[in-house]
C-alpha cells in the first residue's frame, strides 16, 4: 500500500519477480516466527498453568492440520494483498481496513467460537473465507473435526485461495492501469 501511495512501486513493476510473491516470501518469515512463539505460549498454559488444552494426536489429521495452516496463511494473505492494492484507488484506506478488521474478529471465529452465534451468522461465516484463517485450523487441532470434515476444510480453502488468487490478478492489472511512478 506504502508503495503504491509513494510511488515506489515502480521498483517491483521493473524487476522480474512478482510483487505478490516478493511480499508472500517476505511475510513468511514474520509468520513463522508468530507462529512458534504462539507455540511457546501454549506449552506455557500446558505445563506451567496446567490448563487442560485439547490437542489431537491421530496422524492423520495433524497432516490435515500443516495444510489447513499453509492454506490458512495463504488465505489470509491474499485478503490483506487485495486491500493493499485497494491503494490503486483510494487515497485512505484505513477505514476500508479497519472495517475488514472487525469483519475478521467476527466472522473469524476470533471473538468467540462459532457455534455460539445465532444459525444465520453461522451460516453467514461458512460463506466468508475469515473462518478460514484460523477458526478451522484449530477446531482440527483440537480434533473436533474428522478426517472428512477436515478435507472439506482443506477443499474449501484451496477453493478460497483460487478465488483471491484471481480476485488479486484482475485488480493488480486493472490498478496498474491507474497507477502513475515518477522516478528519482
Amino acid at each position: 500500500t506504502i508503495e503504491i501511495q509513494e510511488g515506489n512501486l515502480v521498483n517491483y513493476i521493473l524487476k522480474p519477480f512478482s510483487h505478490l510473491v516478493d511480499h508472500f516470501i517476505g511475510e513468511l518469515g514474520w509468520r513463522m516466527i508468530q507462529g512458534a512463539m504462539g507455540f511457546v505460549v501454549l506449552l506455557f498454559f500446558l505445563f506451567a498453568l496446567h490448563v487442560p488444552i485439547s490437542i489431537t494426536t491421530s496422524p492423520p489429521i495433524l497432516i490435515l492440520l500443516i495444510f489447513s495452516m499453509v492454506f490458512a496463511y495463504i488465505v489470509s494473505f491474499l485478503c490483506k494483498m487485495i486491500l493493499g492494492i485497494s491503494a490503486f484507488w483510494f487515497t485512505d484506506f484505513r477505514g476500508m481496513q479497519e472495517i475488514v478488521e472487525v469483519l475478521i474478529l467476527l466472522f473469524g471465529g476470533f471473538l468467540m467460537p462459532l457455534e455460539f452465534y445465532p444459525q444465520i451468522l453461522q451460516t453467514i461465516t461458512h460463506f466468508l473465507p475469515f473462518a478460514y484463517f484460523a477458526y478451522y485450523p484449530v477446531i482440527l487441532a483440537e480434533g473436533k473435526l474428522d478426517i472428512m470434515q477436515g478435507i472439506m476444510v482443506l477443499g474449501v480453502q484451496v477453493m478460497w485461495i483460487a478465488v483471491l488468487a484471481v480476485i488479486y490478478d484482475f485488480l493488480w492489472k486493472r490498478g496498474l492501469y491507474n497507477f502513475t511512478g515518477v522516478g528519482r
